[in-house]
């Protein structure tokens, strides 16, 4: 599990990046999209192949497998690296970061 945080502001989008439009990444996307909704956040998640991660992405969330890969399309994002789209302890964390 990898996090750069890049001391983001005013972050208004998240990509969930995956490599060939996993079913785990998007209901990754779903869980971390309610988890924000519930902590009264206005942040968009937006799932998308690593190929399509635009480079002004802000933050990034991708399988640690494929996060080298999604650097090198958005070097300057901060990137979440997790090990498990379903179930993993990082949203919370990226979640009470952004509430701070």
């Amino acid at each position: 599990m990898l996090t750069e945080w890049t001391g983001q502001k005013n972050v208004k989008q998240i990509i969930v990046a995956c490599d060939a439009g996993i079913a785990s990444s998007v209901i990754g996307a779903t869980i971390l999209r309610n988890k924000l909704k519930n902590a009264g956040l206005d942040i968009s998640v937006v799932h998308t192949p690593i190929e399509q991660i635009p480079a002004d992405a802000q933050i990034i969330i991708s399988h640690e497998k494929f996060t080298p890969q999604a650097r090198n399309m958005a070097p300057n994002a901060e990137h979440i690296s997790i090990k498990n789209f379903i179930n993993d302890p990082q949203y919370d964390l990226l979640v009470n970061r952004l509430k701070g």
